[in-house]
């Protein structure tokens, strides 16, 4: 996910949810005219997909990653749900791994709003959710499970991919809980005050 500030392009490179409890954030900074304009606005959308997972309980970590053009800087053709931005719309993929041993997404569908990427995100959490093992990464489940599968029920099954998006809506309900917000402004909030030096 980047945006740009001046000349200067930042990137928001990957989110990681719960069990863990904690978000893997990660600024690339790309001096322009290296950066290339995004396609869509990643930034958002990374935003939205996070607010959508706020502290949603998976079968492992869960990685998100939006890229804002087929460059790839967010690198989310390595995580467990990626977002590619392209002129056409968005690309999803699933199943990606990094680290020690590197797995790189399937291209699960190709979408043109928003709202779309939402609505698949969603489902293909909560179909992860129920059918994967206990600490099992979507890499290996992909595998175990084979991408047709998946598309069986979240892409060609409209009707299955609704019902899981709902499903996954009910469940996150009573964990929606701004992570950021209630340490800002609860308790916590004299961690963001800056000090004032008398001497």
């Amino acid at each position: 996910m980047c945006s740009t500030i001046g000349t200067t392009r930042f990137c928001l490179v990957s989110l990681m949810s719960p069990p863990r409890r904690k978000y893997a954030i990660r600024l690339q900074h790309i001096p322009l005219p290296f950066g290339f304009p995004p396609k869509q606005d990643s930034t958002g959308l990374g935003v939205k997909l996070e607010q959508l997972t706020w502290g949603s309980w998976m079968p492992h970590k869960y990685k998100l990653a939006v890229s804002g053009c087929p460059r790839n800087c967010a690198e989310a053709t390595i995580k467990d749900f990626g977002v590619v931005c392209v002129d056409s719309g968005y690309e999803l993929h699933v199943g990606g791994n990094g680290g020690i041993k590197v797995r790189v997404t399937d291209l699960l569908t190709k979408v043109e709003t928003e709202a779309q990427v939402i609505e698949y995100t969603a489902a293909f959490a909560q179909l992860y959710r129920e059918e994967a093992h206990y600490l099992e990464r979507t890499a290996p489940w992909v595998e175990r499970v084979g991408l047709g599968h998946i598309k069986a029920k979240v892409v060609e099954d409209a009707a299955n991919r609704k019902a899981l998006a709902e499903r996954f809506a009910i469940s996150q309900k009573p964990a929606q809980v701004d992570p950021w917000k209630a340490r800002t402004e609860g308790d916590l909030k004299r961690e963001f005050i800056p000090i004032h030096v008398t001497a």
